[in-house]
């Protein structure tokens, strides 16, 4: 609850992957109601005015632009508003989007039961100084500390527990001091977890394993820093084009990075080439891609309007397999298997049904390295074996707890399964 308290003390605002319909936001003393046509010429005209006398919460309606990060929220009150902005009494208006941070409506309830244990004002500074320190340096630590609350909610590691991973594991398999995560890419990742709603864990962890942050990695007929195929590639450019969530998400991500990008890399015409000329467009790629994957196995079969919102380990599993071996198997072993923990036991089955022994064992290493990655206080390799420099365990009580705990969860899959091929 810690760092709940911490995003509503520091968040003033935050880019929206789509527009959040039936969701509440809560409010400031002031509120900028805005008047205009949208899509007119005119600048809106704005009349700002007091809370007071407004029953909170707000709804949400609608947005404006329909797709991408919203300028303009629809906003509705639970009965007619009688304000000075207004000529006759309203329930509905619109304001910035700029002015609030979206809540889902368990975190509307989630704050209302939690105001009275709110910390006086000098514990107030404390936190927001603390919260300044975690994430000193960063261009966006608003979609950081959301990221990370995500992230201990479901025992996750924190973004700087996954860098503090990426770097040891860098230095296990013999690569230079030069930390190619933190100093060429963190703010690819970063950026593309803000802008198409990718939980940042699950980026790190599958790009890292798949090319050890390599950009110009090459296995088989996958390329670049996320191992992309062509294929791939061909569908995330017909998908940028065609759901207009994704066209402005993308949109969103070049301007977000131009600062860190040549002009030649700011393009939506991808290829296996290109994004090993320019990483930051391969991240972008799996992105989108990991989208088109949680919109399948968790989603509503569509890539538009979904909110990613489940950050549990077995969906994130699921997921970040099926980059592997393909979100069409990925969804078969999803409705093949008796609830979320045997996902992972119903992938490995299926890819047997699918594909060959070969496969099998990519896949079930795969699914073994994500689970060492992702959670929390695990510093245990891609192979589950114990790392050195400053990811090692607090004491041996610590070390044999994670220890036992990865064995348990690799023995709880299938060692060898008899393929058909």
């Amino acid at each position: 609850m810690f760092l709940f308290f911490i995003s509503l003390l520091l968040i003033q605002k935050i880019a929206l992957a789509s527009c959040p319909v039936g969701e509440v936001i809560p409010n400031d003393v002031n509120i900028d109601l805005v008047f205009t046509t949208f899509g007119a010429q005119e600048s809106p005209r704005q009349c700002t005015t007091s809370t007071d006398d407004l029953e909170l919460p707000l709804q949400i309606e609608g947005c404006y632009p329909v797709g991408g990060n919203p300028e303009y929220l629809v906003v509705r009150a639970k009965r007619a508003w009688n304000n000075k902005c207004f000529k006759d009494p309203s329930a509905t208006f619109t304001v910035k989007a700029s002015q609030f941070f979206i809540m889902t409506s368990q975190d509307a309830h989630d704050l209302k039961t939690c105001n009275a244990a709110m910390p006086e004002s000098i514990e107030k500074q404390k936190e927001i100084e603390t919260v300044k320190v975690l994430y000193e340096g960063r261009d966006n630590p608003v979609g950081l500390l959301i990221n990370d609350i995500n992230a201990a909610e479901n025992s996750l590691k924190s973004v700087e527990e996954i860098e503090k991973y990426n770097s040891c594991i860098a230095r296990q398999s013999g690569q230079s001091e030069r930390d190619n995560y933190k100093e060429s890419f963190r703010f690819f990742f970063e950026a593309a977890s803000v802008d198409f709603g990718v939980p940042l864990s699950l980026m790190n962890c599958l790009c890292g394993r798949e090319s050890k942050f390599d950009h110009k990695a090459a296995n088989g007929s996958a390329r670049g820093l996320c191992q992309a195929m062509e294929g791939n590639l061909s569908d995330i450019n017909r998908w940028i084009q065609k759901v207009p969530e994704l066209k402005s998400s993308w949109s969103s991500y070049l301007n977000r990075i131009s600062k860190y990008s040549s002009p030649s890399c700011r393009t939506d015409k991808l290829t296996q080439s290109k994004i090993m000329e320019c990483p930051e467009l391969a991240v972008g790629a799996a992105a989108v891609y990991l989208v088109y994957g949680y919109s399948r196995i968790e989603g509503n079969g569509s890539m538009r309007n979904n909110i990613w919102n489940s950050h549990e380990l077995s969906s994130m599993i699921a997921i970040g397999a099926s980059y592997n071996v393909g979100v069409g198997t990925a969804m078969k072993a999803v409705k093949r298997a008796r609830g979320r923990s045997g996902w992972d036991r119903a992938l490995l089955q299926q890819t047997c049904d699918d594909f060959s022994s070969v496969k099998f064992n990519e896949v079930r290493g795969h699914i073994v390295s994500l689970r060492n990655c992702m959670v929390q206080g695990s510093w245990l390799d891609h192979q589950g074996k114990l790392m050195k420099g400053n990811c090692v365990f607090a004491d041996d009580e610590e070390k044999e707890f994670h220890l036992a705990l990865a064995k348990k969860y690799e023995n709880s899959l299938p060692a060898k399964i008899s393929c058909r091929k």
